[in-house]
Formats: structure tokens, C-alpha cells, sequence
């Protein structure tokens, strides 16, 4: 059979036009120059694939508008080994020097070989790599604009490629990508950088001094309640071996609060962080190789999580109102999982209306895909908890975190939902860290049940939908249209991404670039959490100022 390989043309623009990545071995000149590719490992996906090799052979960890350009088939030069080969282009998401030394790593063959890798013009470098690397060059983009090509278009391409038939025959090689598991999905929008990378860009400029920072995420401290007091009322826990490890007044005070926002209990399991009890289910619940449908743009830690766990993302476009009704219904049939934030979506800050939950219950209708709901901002998103699945959805579970609202350090957070599916998440935990601290269980139970710390989540709640209110307003003024409905962050369109989020961090404001969260169209996420009312004109006059425009799908 043969083998099936990627290659990555990684290039960064300059003022003589794009320059592309390409290295040499040290100890072996004779080899050529060449480009990252590589085999694709058992169970990995081609986009995975790509990343990687630039990660082993380079040490570029982060690219973008990874698009594949075509598929080649011919043998390897020296062993005639049949080889399948796909070509994608992507763009360095991060700073690189002119040249630099590299050596690899990994568990194949190349592991500890020294790379001279560089990067030069285009034109320069094409026609010097070596093994067919350079079939697919002039399809490389001077521009932005080009038009990608997706899995059916490759794959045709490939079947009419009888002029390469050296190796496997091209209809063989068509059925042997659309039958594996290395298919090409999705191939047309821009990825996600890598772990670590899909923060603030490394290219942007250092910030002036005394720039505000409304890119990180956080809640504001002052709104958060007071740890000493929650302590104080919490009072000392001893608990040993052998005891409830879920304290009563804890799962009375949780069930409490999920019925008053208005979600299903049934079975409860506190787990430490929202994002771990994510992984958790999914690592419990889910195999490798499964497919799980994701807001798209979203919050890219469950991309990466994803991944990592041998499962694959499939986006599915959002709005203002959550994940698009034809969006999911046209994927529902085909993945193993859901993974939807009903309210204060991140980076839209979307919120889930009674009219498309209903449009979202009609989607999933007749799956029986496992549904998670993730509820990150609870009591202080500004809008209610609609749920988009419907009562009899055979599996359904929410992970409530509690990290945003009442302390990001306390690392708590409970799933509720189906007693069967969280009993299995139990026993699975009882194999491994056991449960979570008593002594955190008796602080969340404090801030839930305390009056005053009741009072301050209410005015956590107001002083935030303020805040959106009056950045919101202030963008209206200049005829931009943002995404403000619920949460601590406010999003809004730009034409040029990069131009404005390095204009903006000129003017002393630190925000995210969309594409941080796989959003196509440009835009920065701004975290108005800690942004004083005062202070929305001036942004928006300078949002105005680097191209902000209204986000819309």
C-alpha cells in the first residue's frame, strides 16, 4: 500500500514578495534543499500531520492559512516505495530569524539530525528542492486571496493525474485517501496555531507603557467575591479517607443554583477547572479518531484539546445567537459529540435565544451524538441559560465552572446531566485523582449560599453588561456594529487584522486577534471586564481609527 505523506510550503511575506522555509542537512549537503514533509502516523489527521513535521524539522510551531494546494503520486527516488503525497501552503504565525539552526526531534529517523533552515525568496528557492518538491510552487500565493482547494477538488485532481504512474495507479490512490482516516477535511478555513501560539501574536509590537491590557480574558478582581471572607464562612474541612467525597451542602447548593438558572441536574460530579472536566468527558466518553462538532470561530483550547486526545474538530459556524441551525443539522448525523456554549460564547459572546434553541433541538433530532454544555460564566454572563437540546436527547451533560465568577485560582467546576454518564465519569475518577478538595467544595458552596457574596455576583452582572453596553454604544456612534450580547468580552469586525491589532497596541490597548479563534473574516475579541465606562469612546475612536467595521454572518 502506499504510503501516505504530507509536505508544507511555509512562507512569510517581505517587501520583494513572499519568502519561503526551506532547510538543508549539515552533515549530509548531498540530500538537497527541501521543505518540511513526512510521513502521516497511524490515526492522524493530514492538518495534524502538516503541523507537525514544521514543528520537527524547522521548529516553526505556528502557521496559519493551511490550505492544501494538490496531491502528487510518484515513488520514492531511492527505495521506489509508492508514496501519496499532499501539498498544503501555510503562512508563519510567528517571528523567525533570516536563518537559524535546528535540530530534530521526534521519533523517526531524522531524530537528531542538524537542519540549516532558512528562509529566502520564493523565486530563489523553488527551483532548488529536490524529490518533487517544487511541483506545486507556483501555486503559492503572492497574495491573501487565493482560492483553496478543498478534499473532492484534490481528490478529483488526483484520479485525473495519468500522466504519474510510476507508482500507485491515481484512482487507487483517490480511494485510498477518501477511505482512510487521514481525510482531507476542512481544509479551506484558516487553523489554529499551535500549543502556546494562539494568544497574542508574537509579531505584534511591545506594548507602550501603561497599556491596558483587554486581551487576556480575566474576570475583573474587584467584582470577584472576597477570598478571606468565602474562607472565613467556608470554615476549616477535615475530611479523611473514606468519607462522602462530595459534600452534602455542596451538592445542595449546586442543584440549587442549576435549577434556579433554569438547567437539568441529575447526576453531579465536581471536577478541578472547566476545561479539564471537558477532556475528562470526552477521554471517558469519546474514542480516538471520533468526530466532535465545535464553534467556529471558538475558543481554540478545545481545538488543541481535541487533537491531542485523537479526536477531530468539525466547526461549525457561529453568530450572535450560537451555532447556525443548517450548520449543525448538516453535521449532527456524522459526529460522536457536540460541544456548545450556550451563553457568553467565546470570542462572539454569543447567547442562545429561546427561538434558536428550538431551531438547534430540530438539528440534533434523531442523533444520539453526546451534547456538552459548557457554562463558563454563569450568574455574571447577562444572559439566561437556554438550553439547545431537547429533554429526551439520550445524552447530555453541562459542565458548570465556577473559575470566572468566583476565583480563576479556585479550579472548580461541576458536570451535571445524565446520572448513567456521570456514575461512569465517577468510577472512571475514583481510578485516578479520587475527588476534588472538600475545603474548595466548602468555599464554592460559600460564595453560592452567602447573601453578600450573592449581592456581589449580581453586581458583577450589571457592571459587566454596562461595560459591553458602553463600548457597544460608542462603536454605534462611529456605524460599527459589534457582537456585545452576553459575557465580559466584545467583538468586533476589522478589515486588516494585523494592521489593527498593532495599531491598536500603539495606542496602548492590548486586544486578540480573531484569527486566535479560527475566525476567517478579521476581527479582535476585546475584554471589557476591567474597561471603566469612561474609557469606551476613546477605544472606539481608535477601533474606528484602524479599520473596525460591523461583524456579520
Amino acid at each position: 500500500m502506499a504510503r501516505v505523506r504530507v509536505a508544507v510550503y511555509v512562507t512569510r511575506p517581505s517587501g520583494n514578495g513572499p519568502e519561503l522555509l526551506s532547510f538543508a542537512h549539515r552533515d549530509f549537503p548531498d540530500a538537497g534543499i527541501q521543505v518540511p514533509a513526512g510521513g502521516v502516523d497511524p490515526g492522524e489527521d493530514l492538518e495534524t500531520a502538516a503541523r507537525r513535521e514544521c514543528m520537527e524539522e524547522t521548529g516553526i510551531t505556528a502557521i496559519r492559512d493551511l490550505r492544501a494546494l494538490g496531491v502528487d503520486q510518484s515513488p520514492h527516488p531511492a527505495t521506489g516505495q509508492d508514496r501519496v503525497t499532499v501539498f498544503f501552503h501555510a503562512v508563519i504565525d510567528q517571528t523567525a530569524p533570516d536563518e537559524w539552526r535546528h535540530i530534530v526531534g521526534g521519533v523517526g529517523t531524522d531524530d537528531g539530525m542538524v537542519f540549516d533552515c532558512r528562509f529566502a525568496p520564493l523565486a530563489e528557492v523553488g527551483p532548488t528542492l529536490v524529490d518533487g518538491q517544487d511541483g506545486f510552487v507556483d501555486q503559492i500565493p503572492a497574495g491573501r486571496g487565493w482560492a483553496p482547494a478543498d478534499a473532492r477538488d484534490l481528490i478529483e485532481r488526483l484520479r485525473s493525474q495519468s500522466d504519474r504512474t510510476k507508482g500507485l495507479p491515481a484512482s487507487q490512490g483517490a480511494v485510498l485517501l477518501e477511505r482512510s482516516g487521514q481525510v482531507l477535511r476542512d481544509l479551506d478555513r484558516v487553523t489554529v496555531t499551535e500549543i502556546g501560539s494562539h494568544t497574542r501574536a508574537s509579531a505584534h509590537p511591545e506594548p507602550s507603557a501603561g497599556a491596558v491590557d483587554l486581551s487576556s480574558g480575566n474576570p475583573d478582581p474587584q467584582l470577584l467575591p472576597d477570598a478571606e471572607r468565602l474562607s472565613g464562612e467556608a470554615g476549616p474541612v477535615l475530611a479523611l479517607y473514606g468519607e462522602p467525597r462530595v459534600l452534602p451542602r455542596f451538592a445542595e447548593a449546586v442543584s440549587a443554583y442549576a435549577e434556579e438558572e433554569g438547567m437539568p441536574v441529575g447526576g453531579l460530579l465536581p471536577l478541578p477547572g472547566g476545561l479539564f472536566a471537558i477532556e475528562y468527558i470526552l477521554s471517558t466518553l469519546l474514542s480516538r479518531g471520533d468526530r466532535v462538532a465545535v464553534e467556529s470561530p471558538g475558543h481554540q483550547g478545545d481545538v488543541l484539546l481535541l487533537r491531542s486526545l485523537g479526536l477531530h474538530e468539525v466547526p461549525v459556524s457561529v453568530d450572535r445567537y450560537g451555532m447556525a441551525p443548517e450548520a449543525l443539522r448538516a453535521v449532527a448525523g456524522d459526529v460522536q459529540a457536540v460541544l456548545i456554549r450556550p451563553r457568553a460564547q467565546n470570542p462572539l459572546g454569543a447567547a442562545v435565544t429561546p427561538e434558536r434553541a428550538e431551531e438547534l433541538r430540530a438539528a440534533l433530532a434523531g442523533t444520539d451524538a453526546l451534547v456538552v454544555l459548557e457554562d463558563h460564566c454563569g450568574p455574571v454572563a447577562g444572559a439566561p441559560f437556554v438550553s439547545p437540546v431537547a429533554d429526551d436527547h439520550p445524552a447530555v451533560l453541562t459542565v458548570h465552572s465556577f473559575s470566572k465568577w468566583v476565583a480563576p485560582d479556585l479550579r472548580c467546576s461541576v458536570v451535571t446531566g445524565e446520572p448513567f454518564l456521570v456514575d461512569l465519569l465517577d468510577r472512571r475518577r475514583m481510578l485516578g485523582g479520587g475527588w476534588l478538595s472538600r475545603h474548595t467544595q466548602s468555599l464554592v458552596t460559600a460564595a453560592l449560599t452567602s447573601p453578600w457574596a450573592r449581592e456581589i455576583l449580581q453586581s458583577a452582572r450589571l457592571h459587566y453588561a454596562a461595560r459591553r453596553s458602553a463600548l457597544f454604544d460608542a462603536l454605534g456612534a462611529h456605524g460599527i456594529e459589534a457582537l456585545a450580547g452576553s459575557g465580559m468580552n466584545v467583538y468586533v469586525g476589522v478589515g486588516d487584522e494585523e494592521r489593527a491589532v498593532t495599531g491598536l497596541a500603539e495606542q496602548g490597548w492590548l486586544v486578540s486577534p480573531g484569527r486566535s479563534f479560527g475566525d476567517v473574516r478579521g476581527g479582535i475579541r476585546i475584554t471589557v471586564a476591567t474597561l471603566p465606562e469612561s474609557d469606551a469612546g476613546r477605544l472606539a475612536d481608535d477601533i474606528a481609527a484602524v479599520g473596525g467595521r460591523s461583524w456579520s454572518r
